[in-house]
């Protein structure tokens, strides 16, 4: 019997914690026509992004890199795809009408001999307006925020609590079994490789380096960058004529690292992006207070010469003057 109690109360925190703790490890948004987006969850938490300005300087182009080392605190969980956005998944947000591949295609027919598109590759020739589109869309039919990450989220994302180059160490030799690229394409081909196929990074992230390179929502700067620690930095793009940071290399080039970055305006080849979602607030399981109960009513004084209860031998006195007094009882019984 003790055995079932402990296993009930068991059973009951557990229920507890879900209802009320931290935001899900995982959840899948479903985008219609049964397709589902795959998410994971990555904690707030602080990191040093960028590189020291000596690494930097020795570049031709340091802005290309990395940014300047920097602490940066992430202050909210969030969910991020566990995939690059794949065509099915474009596909059911945007329509089949809408691909585009299918432009790219049009204005350059050669491309077909040598690209790929299907349900499970991840999606390019994507342009930033229609990365942000999907994201509009997909939010109106999940209702959810469905968004780019900043640059910081990606990075921080990433790295997945490492400090080396790249996510799975500083030997770029490793990277084969983490990430397709120039040198390490699916087949010897130039093309891209269905999503998920090789070893995920230590936050459950497949693809974070090579494949389809991925926008970030943030405007591409080269010189105004954060100086000193930064929170939750985001640089949101303005009207007219978007350029966005895009990151994680792709099969065309070779390996980038975790902080690599360029600027993208237009669709080109293996431009394609990942999702996030933030996290809900974990909800409280505390009671709310109970009302206050009210003060008692204090009772209203008795009139000038009323009796009380601090006076009883008053009060039978009073009540006893002017009453009759009772006959004494008459004994009976008989005489002896």
């Amino acid at each position: 019997m003790r055995r079932a109690f402990l296993t009930m109360l068991g059973a009951a925190l557990a229920v507890s914690s879900a209802a009320g703790g931290e935001p899900p490890k995982k959840m899948s948004l479903d985008l219609g026509e049964g397709v589902k987006l795959d998410l994971v969850l990555i904690p707030a938490g602080k990191f040093m992004m960028g590189l020291p300005e000596a690494v930097r300087r020795a570049h031709n182009y340091p802005h290309i890199v990395g940014a300047p080392l920097h602490e940066v605190t992430i202050t909210k969980p969030f969910h991020m795809g566990t995939y690059e956005v794949t065509y099915e998944q474009y596909w059911a947000v945007m329509g089949k009408d809408n691909c585009p591949y299918d432009r790219a295609a049009k204005k350059r027919p050669a491309i077909l001999k040598t690209r790929v598109k299907g349900p499970e590759y991840p999606v390019d020739y994507v342009a930033p307006r229609d990365a942000l589109a999907f994201c509009a869309k997909a939010s109106k039919r999940t209702g959810k925020t469905v968004r780019l990450p900043t640059e910081a989220e990606w990075e921080y994302a990433c790295r997945a609590g490492t400090t080396t180059r790249f996510s799975f160490g500083d030997d770029a030799k490793l990277g084969k079994a983490y990430g397709w690229w120039k040198s390490n394409t699916k087949d010897g081909v130039n093309r891209p490789a269905k999503v998920g196929l090789l070893k995920p990074n230590p936050w459950g992230l497949y693809d974070m380096h090579g494949n389809a390179c991925e926008y970030c929502g943030d405007t591409y700067l080269t010189k105004t960058f954060p100086k000193g620690p930064a929170v939750d930095p985001h640089f949101p793009p303005k009207r007219g004529k978007v350029t966005l940071v895009i990151r994680g290399g792709e099969y065309l080039v070779g390996l980038w690292d975790s902080t690599r970055r360029y600027g993208v305006s237009y669709a080109g080849n293996a431009h394609g992006f990942r999702v996030v979602v933030t996290a809900p607030a974990p909800e409280t399981t505390t009671r709310p207070a109970s009302p206050a109960k009210p003060a008692p009513r204090k009772a209203a004084a008795p009139p000038a010469g009323a009796p009380t209860d601090a006076d009883p031998g008053r009060a039978s006195s009073d009540r006893d003057k002017g009453a009759k007094p009772k006959p004494a009882p008459v004994a009976s019984g008989r005489s002896k």
